[in-house]
This record gives C-alpha cells, sequence and structure tokens, in this order.
C-alpha cells in the first residue's frame, strides 16, 4: 500500500470497542483504512481509487438459483 497522508475518525461502539477510519488528506478524501479493535479486531485497506475494473459474471455452474434455495430451508 502506498503511504498517504490522512486523518483519522474515532468512533466507538456501544460495547466500548473501538473503530477508525483514516482519510486521503490529498486529492479526493477517500476512506484508505478501516480498522476495529473489538472481540473480533480487523482492519480493511482500501486502494486503487478512480480506476476501472473489469466485471465479468460466474460461470452457471457456480451460480445458485436463491429461490431453490430458500424452498430448500424451509424443508428443513
Amino acid at each position: 500500500m502506498d503511504c498517504v497522508s490522512t486523518f483519522t475518525v474515532i468512533t466507538t461502539d456501544d460495547d466500548g470497542s473501538r473503530n477508525t477510519g483514516y482519510v486521503a488528506t490529498d486529492g479526493k478524501p477517500y476512506l484508505v483504512r478501516i480498522t476495529h479493535d473489538g472481540a473480533e479486531p480487523g482492519e480493511m485497506n482500501f486502494t486503487n481509487f478512480d480506476r476501472p475494473i473489469t466485471v465479468q459474471a460466474p460461470p452457471a455452474d457456480s451460480v445458485i438459483d436463491y429461490s431453490q434455495f430458500e424452498a430448500k430451508l424451509t424443508t428443513i
């Protein structure tokens, strides 16, 4: 990840866990990182803003028909 100047936005959940958002100060104010320090800590980094992406549908054998899935759930 490139080094980017940021400012932080800190919030606290009802359970006391802390969330920190890092927002770029150069150029557009993109959210570049989020961290969470609660019971299940984690982080997410965001990059490649304003760059085009290519989206392709998955192959048919990787797709689930939700109505059939839902029907199976109701019979369990």
